[in-house]
């Protein structure tokens, strides 16, 4: 999707190959975009956030940028859910012992973090599960002439990947993790890790691939929010819907095949009434050379 307010974000495979977008969306007075993603049954998928940090170079040596030199907090949900599925820090100052200069301040989500019952570090990946595919079109109302790219009143917040930043500063200490569960990656249970809600409006839903376990995490983050209770900086909104339902929408790549059917038996109601009218001309030529009979040409 465009940059907006600095930061691109895609979603991307399991090689960094960002998914192809269609009907892409902006609102810059909400600072939001939003498109629609192909998802493909138990197809892995990342999320990849690149900060222009040229520009962000520019932002804080402004004089009119009142805030400061800071970073973002970019967090994951999925379908709606309030429950954070991941929670990462994105880099924009260059100086920041943290700060990825290989990587030019760009982060993936690769995989969620979760605490098991036992206290072990569970890795989960994200993939799209199949289901129901047939009882989404019945929810998106469409019939064989909807073109629209929005899903009737857009009230289902299913088949979304929300990513949303906000401005924050990073404490400069950094402190052991001894609590269970207060990491901002493992703020989920191992018994939401491994089940999926499922609801009848979708045709597939982001789900777990199974954790295997990791070594633990040695430190926690502190930070504050720039501007609290402000909101979100920016949010990004990936509407993920199968192959069949976006030949539903006719996107450039996916021809609607209703589209294509009423094409078809209208060119064929052309030629039948060329034929017919072909034939009623040829039949009124017959009646009529009989009707004269033989004319015999004179000199």
């Amino acid at each position: 999707m465009p940059e907006i307010r600095g930061v691109a974000v895609a979603v991307v495979d399991i090689d960094g190959k960002a998914f192809k977008e269609w009907g892409v969306q902006q609102n810059k007075t909400k600072s939001m975009t939003s498109c629609y993603v192909q998802s493909e049954k138990n197809k892995q998928f990342r999320i990849r956030i690149t900060p222009n940090i040229d520009g962000w170079d520019k932002v804080f040596a402004s004089e009119r940028y009142k805030f400061g030199v800071h970073d973002m907090l970019v967090t994951m949900r999925l379908d709606g859910k309030e429950k954070v599925e991941k929670q990462e820090v994105v880099y924009l100052d260059k100086y920041h012992p943290y700060f990825d200069y290989v990587m030019d301040g760009e982060v993936y989500l690769k995989a969620k973090k979760v605490q098991d019952e036992e206290g072990f570090t569970r890795h989960y990946n994200w993939a799209f599960k199949d289901v129901g595919i047939e009882l989404l079109f019945d929810n998106l109302s469409l019939d064989s002439t909807t073109t629209t790219t929005t899903d009737a009143k857009e009230s289902s917040t299913s088949g979304i990947i929300e990513i949303t930043l906000d401005r924050i500063r990073v404490e400069a200490r950094d402190r052991e993790w001894t609590e269970y569960g207060t990491h901002a990656y493992d703020r989920a249970s191992a018994e939401t890790a491994s089940s999926t809600t499922i609801t009848n409006d979708q045709a597939h839903v982001a789900t777990d691939t199974g954790g295997f376990l990791i070594r633990g995490t040695s430190h926690v983050i502190d930070y504050d929010y720039v501007v609290p209770e402000a909101g979100p900086w920016a949010t990004y909104k990936f509407f993920y819907r199968s192959e069949e339902v976006l030949r539903k929408f006719g996107f450039e790549g996916f021809k609607s095949d209703v589209k294509r059917a009423a094409i078809a038996m209208k060119k064929a109601r052309e030629e039948e009434k060329v034929r017919k009218r072909k034939e009623a001309e040829e039949e009124d030529e017959w009646y009529v050379s009989k009707s004269r009979g033989s004319v015999k040409k004179t000199e």
